[in-house]
């Protein structure tokens, strides 16, 4: 019998997995908030325009943190008071940042809004991934948990830049996270934990009470290096392409933006359909095959000089692209019977740490070809589309050693 049902009910169930969601979709939220805080912080602070990405590195430099540092947490405190916590302390920070005006003070509130989005995102998955054990119902939950951090992504940045268009005043995009906080917590004091009070064994607890530790295999270390790699090429190619067509192609500022938007608009609607063909596929054989046509598509976006190719070839890129790197954490938590909290993050922290070096290998990319800032900037594309080969490679090697179906036996079949 699964665990999850023996410890908690089916309403309970669905409102932890509701928490998971919300956690995505905060963190989407401060990833997507940036662009649109560029200018009217650079503004208001009286900072350069040009110094701006630095200071917002202060939020990645947070995630990253703190995504391995909450295997640790889970280790140490119960998901509720970190959950609680994490959410009081964007509240506080807001408040604070709300009556101040000194950049420093701006700069800390970005790396603790950063922080604890590492943290949402590391304990949701955490949740996610020891709420539904099958490997059907995991791959596909994983999936759709990461269409609530795609959908902010392409939300917020509609509405909140239609209300800066308007005039309003840049902190209220600080006062919906804090909202969102504030709902955190609601859901939080609502919901019942004891589901992973087996899995989260106090270390100070009888040597009986512990699980045997499990042998990692070979295909975890690959689904963590595949995982790497993926984000750095997505990071990579999703920086630079806009440009690329602007500089290369001559293509208008709107010609240039809308085959992302198509992209990003395909991304949602294959997240959100994750369920019903998650169905269909075995999760290795979903990620090789997505993967391989991912590479196809991008290959096309950036090799063709033609408008209505492009934007087809970037659609259906965005059908494709958007369920591998989720379905490469759920591939990797996998392949153990019982997911501890320092996998799950490890696979995070690997896959954030391609977020990090994206910005500087890019840049070293478009550097190698001097002032011609179009070879620079197509020469990121192309090794793009190299990294993506590579995660291919890596995954076929990953399903050679794949144990999941050993380990899980009939549950890991089709139904």
């Amino acid at each position: 019998m699964e665990l999850t049902s023996e410890l908690t009910t089916p309403g309970n169930k669905k409102l932890l997995t509701w928490i998971c969601y919300l956690s995505y979709f905060f963190t989407g939220t401060l990833i997507a908030d940036l662009g649109n805080l560029m200018v009217p912080v650079s503004n208001y602070y009286h900072v350069p325009i040009g110094d701006m990405g630095y200071i917002f590195t202060y939020s990645n430099l947070g995630m990253w943190i703190m995504i391995f540092v909450s295997g640790f947490l889970l280790r140490s405190f119960t998901i509720k008071n970190i959950l609680i916590v994490a959410s009081i302390i964007v509240i506080v920070m807001i408040c604070v940042l709300s009556g101040d005006n000194i950049p420093l003070t701006f700069k800390v509130a970005m790396f603790l809004v950063g922080a604890i989005g590492g943290i949402f995102m590391a304990v949701s998955t955490f949740m996610i991934v020891q709420l539904y054990v099958k490997p059907k119902e995991r791959g596909t939950q994983v999936i759709f948990t990461d269409a609530f951090f795609s959908l902010a992504l392409f939300v917020i940045p509609l509405v909140f830049g239609a209300l800066l268009a308007h005039n309003v005043f840049w902190m209220a995009i600080f006062f919906f996270i804090a909202l969102l906080g504030l709902l955190m917590i609601v859901l939080t004091v609502i919901a019942k934990f004891d589901v992973f009070k087996s899995v989260l064994v106090n270390k100070n607890a009888p040597k009986t009470l512990k699980t045997d530790k499990e042998k990692w295999g070979i295909a975890i270390y690959l689904a963590a290096l595949a995982a790497f790699l993926f984000i750095l090429a997505e990071l990579m190619w999703l920086v630079n392409i806009i440009p690329y067509y602007e500089t290369a192609l001559h293509w208008n500022a709107a010609q240039a933006a809308l085959p992302s938007s198509l992209e990003g608009l395909a991304q949602i609607i294959a997240l959100f359909l994750s369920p019903f063909y998650t169905k269909i596929f075995r999760l290795n054989r979903m990620i090789i095959l997505c993967s391989a046509l991912s590479i196809i598509f991008l290959a096309v976006s950036v090799t063709s000089h033609d408008f209505l190719i492009v934007c087809i070839s970037m659609f259906l890129l965005g059908i494709f692209n958007a369920t591998v790197y989720a379905a490469i954490l759920a591939f990797g938590t996998l392949q153990v019977k019982n997911t501890p909290p320092f996998l799950m993050t490890g696979l995070l922290f690997c896959g954030t740490t391609g977020t990090m070096l994206s910005t500087p290998f890019g840049s070293y990319l478009t550097n190698m070809f001097g002032t011609n800032v179009a070879a620079g900037l197509h020469n990121v594309l192309i090794w793009s589309v190299i990294l993506y080969i590579l995660c291919l490679i890596t995954m076929l090697f990953a399903s050679a050693t794949n144990r999941m179906y050993k380990i899980h036996g009939a549950h890991a079949e089709m139904h």
